[in-house]
């Protein structure tokens, strides 16, 4: 039952604070928890890595970089970009579209399902594009397990579209998009904190979320950071198996603490803490 429970509710860091306070209303009067507590996700993704000082990455729908620094956010320093994993899937279907003779315009729920196996089976962050480019050879993508209506294809042969889609999160005009890339981005967010800080930040760098699990994400975005950095300055990204629940995980290191009741606010004094959430950073 509710109302002998408390919460946790994991908050994405572009939800501005006046819906957090709606969302707390929410929990405890209409469903009647006993008390609930809110923490900022980029946090929770540091506590799942077992750390306090970092800029984590978070490339889901849309990009976040954060540093945090001894479990504080560093807001002015904050990157959140509505861009990330929904074009690097246009662009393989862009790319698909143009290669399969229209036989598969990958619009319909099926079919997106079929995008995304594509995508989770074959894509990749080369290190190097153009030699990627000359190199590439085709490989072959079954799609037996969706049982294709017939007469249509049931296997994709894939050339370079499987890394060209993911080159714009570095090189954004590959995407059409007039921005930085996503080692400018981190490059900015690090320059933007403190500088004591800064060596700190940069060889503490956490990749979250779905799009980070493409293989050699981590490996490019060292690689072009370094290039960009003094050579003085160590550059680090860390990645998990884990990485795309980490901000789950983290809130259950957070709810299982001995301490979280002590963070929970009840119906009785929400007012209150809503009027401090309001005149805080949080």
């Amino acid at each position: 039952c509710p109302r002998y429970l408390q919460i946790l509710l994991s908050i994405p860091q572009n939800i501005p604070i006046a819906l957090i306070g709606q969302l707390l209303t929410l929990v405890l009067k209409e469903a009647g928890f006993q008390g609930a507590a809110v923490t900022r996700q980029p946090s929770l993704i540091l506590y799942a890595y077992d750390v306090t000082t970092g800029v984590v990455v978070d490339i889901g729908d849309r990009l976040n970089i954060v540093p945090v620094i001894d479990g504080y956010v560093v807001e002015s320093a904050i990157c959140s970009i509505p861009y990330g994993a929904t074009q690097v899937r246009e662009a393989l279907r862009t790319n698909l579209c143009s290669n399969n003779k229209g036989l598969y315009s990958f619009q319909s729920p099926i079919e997106k399902l079929i995008l995304r196996y594509v995508l989770e089976q074959t894509s990749y962050v080369p290190e190097d594009y153009a030699q990627e480019e000359k190199t590439t050879k085709e490989v072959n993508v079954s799609l037996d397990k969706f049982d294709p209506i017939p007469g249509m294809p049931t296997k994709f042969n894939i050339d370079n579209s499987r890394f060209l889609c993911t080159e714009g999160l570095f090189r954004p005009k590959k995407w059409g998009l007039d921005t930085k890339g996503l080692h400018q981005l981190v490059h900015e967010a690090v320059q933007m904190s403190p500088i004591d800080s800064r060596r700190t930040l940069y060889r503490n760098i956490y990749l979250a979320g779905g799009a980070s699990l493409m293989p050699g994400l981590a490996e490019k975005l060292e690689q072009e950071l370094a290039a960009i950095v003094p050579n003085s300055i160590h550059t680090q990204v860390h990645i998990s198996p884990w990485r795309y629940n980490a901000a789950y995980l983290g809130a259950q290191i957070v709810a299982s603490a001995s301490t979280f009741s002590d963070s929970c606010v009840s119906l009785e004094n929400l007012p209150t803490f809503i009027t401090h959430l309001q005149s805080s950073c949080f």
